[in-house]
C-alpha cells in the first residue's frame, strides 16, 4: 500500500514538471523538487497543482501534501541552506493547522527568522 502511494505522488509530481525540473525523495516521507529559472509565483503554481491533482485522487489510502518553498538567491545560496530554509518554511506551514489542505502562497521568502507566509485551502 505505502509503495503504491509513493509511486502515485510520483506519479502527480511528473504530471506538474517540466522536463528540466528535478524530483527526489528527500526522506521517508518528503520530496524535493528543482524548479530551475522558476520565480516564486510559478513555484507556487507548481506547488498549487501537486496539491489540487491529490486532493482530487480518489485512490486508497488518501493522500495529503504540505508544501514548503525556498528561491535561490533570495532566501539561500547553497544546496544544504535551500533545503533547510524550505524544510523551516515546510513546518512553518504544518505548524499553522495540522491535517488541513495547506498549500504554499506566493510571494514566499524565508529570510532570517521570519516563517514564509501561507494561505489555508479548503475544498
Amino acid at each position: 500500500m505505502g509503495s503504491r502511494a509513493l509511486c502515485r505522488l510520483g506519479e502527480i509530481i511528473a504530471d506538474c514538471c517540466r522536463s528540466v525540473d528535478t524530483a527526489a525523495r528527500h526522506g521517508g516521507d518528503e520530496f524535493a523538487l528543482v524548479l530551475p529559472e522558476t520565480g516564486p509565483t510559478a513555484a507556487a503554481l507548481v506547488g498549487q497543482r501537486i496539491c489540487d491533482l491529490l486532493a482530487k485522487d480518489t485512490e486508497e489510502p488518501q493522500l495529503s501534501v504540505s508544501v514548503g518553498a525556498a528561491g535561490y538567491p533570495s532566501d539561500a545560496e547553497t544546496i544544504g541552506t535551500l533545503l533547510y530554509a524550505a524544510d523551516r518554511a515546510l513546518y512553518a506551514m504544518k505548524a499553522k493547522k495540522p491535517g488541513s489542505h495547506l498549500s504554499a502562497h506566493a510571494p514566499y521568502s524565508f529570510s532570517g527568522d521570519s516563517n514564509a507566509e501561507f494561505h489555508e485551502n479548503r475544498e
